[in-house]
């Protein structure tokens, strides 16, 4: 009988030329058809240049979450300009946004694995007042002390 070998599965395809690839996947485009010049494109480019200080991106949904982040944040920041002018915002719409940012945001840090620092207990949070309510005193009381002795 012949053996009918297995398909190769998930075979890694080399990774193509930078000239074969698109100038998105390159990195020196943002996103397609825009220039990148308007006052709204130059403020996607700082969020993703924020953002990618923040994060260690190292794939590519990782990339377009950070991306898709950025995207939410200038549309926010749209809408709540139009608040604060006085014009016409939909509130609701504005409120949707900051869920979608925060999930957004929540989903990359745990992707990433940065979930942030752990919060301080709560004898570590007492110890730092007792830190600076001690010196304080100390300071006060040594001018104190030197005034009475002059």
């Amino acid at each position: 009988m012949d053996q009918i070998e297995p398909p190769i599965a998930n075979k890694a395809r080399p990774r193509a030329k930078p000239s074969a690839r698109s100038k998105i996947t390159n990195g020196l485009k943002l996103l397609d058809n825009i220039d990148g010049r308007s006052a709204i494109a130059r403020r996607l480019r700082d969020i993703v240049f924020g953002l990618e200080q923040e994060f260690e991106i190292t794939t590519e949904s990782d990339q377009l979450l950070l991306k898709q982040a950025a995207v939410l944040s200038v549309i926010s920041e749209q809408l709540q300009s139009r608040v604060v002018r006085g014009e016409l915002a939909d509130h609701r719409q504005i409120i949707n946004l900051a869920g979608q940012l925060r999930r957004t945001l929540a989903t990359l840090r745990t992707r990433v694995g940065q979930n942030g620092p752990a919060p301080p207990s709560i004898h570590e949070y007492l110890a730092s007042f007792g830190h600076r309510l001690n010196d304080d005193y100390d300071e006060g009381f040594l001018a104190d002390a030197e005034g009475d002795a002059g």
